[in-house]
């Protein structure tokens, strides 16, 4: 029984996991992205 609980709670971790990382990634890399893609984007125009 214990293991079957510990086998859905990796199942559960491994969402929060990555929707945590995900707004992480959109507050931080997002950002720095968007300014280097417009950055060469102006300059190839």
């Amino acid at each position: 029984n214990v293991a079957y609980v510990f086998g859905l709670l990796q199942f559960v971790s491994t969402f929060v996991i990555a929707f945590v990382y995900s707004r992480y990634a959109d507050k931080h890399f997002d950002p720095t992205a968007d300014r280097i893609r417009h950055r060469l984007e102006g300059t190839s125009q």
